[in-house]
């Protein structure tokens, strides 16, 4: 795992950048103090980003700062923020996907509705470039699930 302190200073600026858009626009009335890891992609499945919500940690993988787009970055971000917001555990992790309309709700209402929808769309299309060769039945529910997320979400405009 690479902290976030330690990426290059494009990438840690750009993200900084991204973070700072976040505190600044957001209406949550906390502080979140939270760390970001970055690990490797892997080919097997793993999900983009996740986070441990008791030790408000988010898990990124590298390869989305060289292949996603800022509005993608950006709201996953303030997805995995909301698990974190929200006290999320592993209690959602299951097929009803509860927690990630939550979260997706959350990061809309910092990002806009419109926003969020767009960037599901396209982490849609970033997942099926890179796990074109993996079996669906690896990717986690919400990445299986994620056209029932965009749904979910387009009726709150």
């Amino acid at each position: 795992m690479l902290p976030f302190r330690f990426l290059k200073n494009k990438k840690r600026n750009r993200l900084q950048l991204l973070l700072d858009d976040i505190c600044i626009t957001t209406s949550y009335p906390e502080k979140l103090t939270v760390k970001i890891y970055f690990f490797p992609g892997l080919m097997r499945g793993p999900p983009l980003a996740f986070c441990a919500c008791s030790a408000k940690t988010i898990f990124m993988q590298n390869w989305l700062l060289d292949h996603a787009d800022d509005e993608i970055i950006k709201f996953i971000l303030c997805h995995e923020l909301g698990h974190i917001a929200l006290n999320h555990s592993n209690k959602y992790f299951d097929p009803c996907l509860a927690g990630e309309y939550e979260a997706d709700s959350f990061a809309a209402s910092i990002m806009g509705i419109e926003a969020g929808v767009s960037a599901l769309k396209k982490t849609r299309g970033l997942i099926d470039m890179k796990y074109i060769a993996c079996p669906p039945e690896l990717l986690m529910p919400a990445f299986l699930e994620i056209d029932l997320r965009i749904k979910r979400l387009m009726p709150l405009s």
